[in-house]
């Protein structure tokens, strides 16, 4: 069992051609942890805090981290289904999942495709849920930000200065250059390409909730609604700041109070 400071070196499988990196600590039921848009090559407190309690699986979604994109891929879909292929490699064919920001559309998606592989749904301020529409997918549910606005202050409702190893600025090697196929179309990569995902989640029908802070900056409160209303109603856990108020980047602030929720979700799923 990796304690929440020791380091974890990554490993990569190899599925369908594709490379994936992702590290693995602790004991327990499988937990598979689907990040967002930063802090990829590090082991974060909270997956120490979680192996504490969990076999955890960190994955790095393909073009962040040590993952390389196919140039093939076009879609949310695309992701999906790689990642669902390398968790079954991995031996893991059921695991509670957990996603942050843009891995909540991760997670949230494998549940709606593969709801019978997932014991218990997390999702922490997950990103904007697309909706269909006459016009064809829309973004909606992003906060307003200010023009000329620096993301460490966003993330961190200005009290960035007490995480400095977390801080934006420091997360340029995140995303690394796709592959680059000659043969391949370099079409855009649409991470936001599943319009009908709102109507797929309600095929998940286990233990679920929506990990929502104190005051998220970068996706408004509705944002969180609209993913509990399409969850079947799934609760909105509040994770309050102990020394500030929690941001977009709670899972810094407040590793702790996640984990708990977690767990007690978790132990509602009969595993």
């Amino acid at each position: 069992m990796a304690p929440s400071t020791e380091p974890v070196p990554p490993e990569v499988i190899e599925v369908g051609g594709v490379s994936l990196a992702y590290r693995r600590a602790g004991s327990g039921d499988p937990l598979v942890y689907f990040h967002g848009g930063g802090l990829t090559r590090r082991w974060l407190p909270l997956y120490g805090r979680l192996a504490e309690h969990f076999d955890t699986v960190v994955p790095e979604h393909p073009g962040f981290g040590d993952s390389i994109r196919p140039r093939w891929f076009r879609t949310l879909d695309d992701l999906v289904l790689h990642e669902a292929d390398a968790l079954s490699a991995l031996g893991l064919d059921s695991f509670h999942a957990v996603g942050h920001s843009i891995g909540g559309l991760v997670a949230g998606s494998l549940a709606a495709v593969y709801p019978e592989r997932v014991r218990s749904l997390t999702l922490i301020t997950p990103a904007p849920l697309p909706i269909a529409s006459p016009e064809g997918s829309v973004r909606v549910n992003f906060a307003e930000l200010p023009e000329g606005f620096d993301m460490d202050t966003v993330l961190f409702n200005e009290n960035q200065a007490a995480y400095p190893e977390f801080l934006h600025g420091d997360d340029e090697g995140d995303r690394i250059a796709e592959d680059t196929d000659p043969f391949a179309d370099p079409g855009a990569w649409d991470m936001w390409g599943a319009p009908g995902l709102y109507r797929r989640l309600a095929r998940f029908a286990g233990p679920r909730q929506v990990l929502v802070p104190d005051d998220d900056r970068l996706f408004a409160p509705v944002c969180f609604e609209t993913w509990a209303r399409y969850l079947g109603d799934a609760p909105l856990v509040h994770i309050a700041g102990d020394r500030h108020p929690t941001g977009h980047l709670l899972i810094v602030q407040e590793p702790g109070r996640i984990v708990e929720s977690v767990l007690a979700l978790a132990r509602t799923s009969g595993h």
